[in-house]
């Protein structure tokens, strides 16, 4: 029995594979800037906690 020519159709995403690519890039974009955000205000609320030494980078006066 021969192949039937839409057994060979591409599927949406052969269709789309620019579309799906860029999706998936900027999702992943989106997530590694939405993590580092999260870690970073972590990261400062763990200080603040830490103790009354603690100034914020915004406070602190620059530095080298």
């Amino acid at each position: 029995m021969a192949p039937t020519k839409a057994s060979f159709a591409p599927g949406p995403f052969a269709r789309h594979r620019g579309l799906v690519i860029f999706t998936a890039s900027a999702l992943a974009v989106g997530l590694g800037i939405r993590y580092q955000a999260n870690k970073l205000r972590q990261n400062d609320l763990q200080q603040k906690n830490a103790g009354g030494l603690y100034v914020s980078v915004d406070r602190s006066g620059g530095g080298i």
